[in-house]
């Protein structure tokens, strides 16, 4: 079954329009077939990617908070670390894989016997031929779509990676990649976590962009700041959000048709705008992260809040795409 399934995910190719009609009839595979891996070996590596991306974004912000700090210590400046409290927070990541695959049948025959026209006599010797014609039309219809929705939660502890030794470690990786970046000017946490997983198993998740923008504080407020180490310490404070959420998805769609058609004297066939043969297949992979402090039991209850809203989100908008 698994095999028919991954037939769905190249319709778009001429040598693989055999397989179109068994879209909708089997289990959708997860993964496409030009992937190169099995289920099992995709969903570890988006996993791993993901984790890497939170932990080395996490770490890197942590680095250049504290980096930041001794600056402005060296500069006289009275200026405490800005994000610290990201040292108690966990992220509960939840990634959602639909599959979805049609498949739809159109026949339609049109009988369409020449007739000889009629031929009418209007005094005085007007002679006037009418076309004369008949058609009978038969047509059929009939579809299959069959829909496989997997979903992974699991949960990043920032304690596991962000005590001394681990940040010790992760500056001297931080240095090498921020200079290799420099050089390249490629971005440091994509040179880092995108590793060969197979395809589309990799990417920027801007996860790094995301996470700065939500915990670092603007303490310039029109190019001049009136008390500097007062400001800092009041948008330290408020940047200490209960959850930060991120929220990611891809659609990969494929779709295709056949429509071989004749016109006899007699008869046609397939001369509708339907396609006789036609097949779809949709990948959705939605990714939810929610960062916030941790409960000795796991996520705090606004974080798993955000997490749900997230999902019911997704949920609503993948029941209206389908009814597209």
């Amino acid at each position: 079954m698994v095999g028919h399934g991954k037939g769905c995910s190249i319709i778009t190719s001429a040598v693989a329009i055999g397989f179109l009609g068994g879209c909708g009839l089997y289990v959708p595979a997860l993964s496409e077939i030009y992937d190169g891996q099995d289920t099992q070996r995709m969903v570890n590596a988006v996993v791993e990617h993901v984790q890497c991306e939170v932990q080395t974004s996490v770490q890197f912000l942590l680095l250049d908070d504290i980096d930041a700090a001794a600056a402005a210590s060296a500069a006289g400046l009275k200026q405490g670390r800005s994000v610290d409290w990201l040292n108690k927070w966990g992220a509960q990541s939840i990634l959602t894989i639909t599959v979805d695959e049609k498949s739809s049948l159109n026949p339609g025959v049109t009988f369409t016997p020449p007739m000889a026209p009629a031929v009418t006599q209007f005094p005085p010797n007007l002679t006037v031929t009418t076309p004369q014609s008949f058609s009978l039309g038969l047509g059929a219809s009939a579809s299959a779509d069959a829909t496989r929705k997997e979903t992974l939660s699991w949960l990043i502890d920032f304690k596991r990676f962000t005590d001394k030794n681990s940040l010790a470690r992760a500056r001297v990786l931080r240095d090498q990649i921020y200079e290799l970046a420099a050089i390249s000017g490629g971005e440091p946490v994509a040179m880092l976590c995108n590793q060969q997983h197979g395809t589309l198993v990799q990417g920027d998740l801007k996860l790094k962009e995301w996470l700065y923008a939500a915990t670092t504080p603007t303490f310039v407020r029109n190019g001049v700041a009136s008390d500097y180490a007062k400001g800092l310490q009041a948008e330290a404070k408020a940047s200490k959000k209960d959850v930060i959420a991120h929220e990611i998805t891809f659609v990969i769609l494929y779709s295709g048709n056949i429509t071989p058609s004749w016109k006899l004297l007699r008869v046609s066939a397939n001369t509708g705008s339907q396609p006789l043969l036609g097949a779809q297949r949709s990948r959705t992979q939605d990714l939810i992260i929610s960062m916030g402090p941790l409960a000795e039991t796991g996520p705090s209850q606004a974080q798993q809040n955000a997490a749900l809203a997230s999902q019911i989100g997704i949920a609503v908008a993948n029941a209206i795409k389908g009814n597209n």
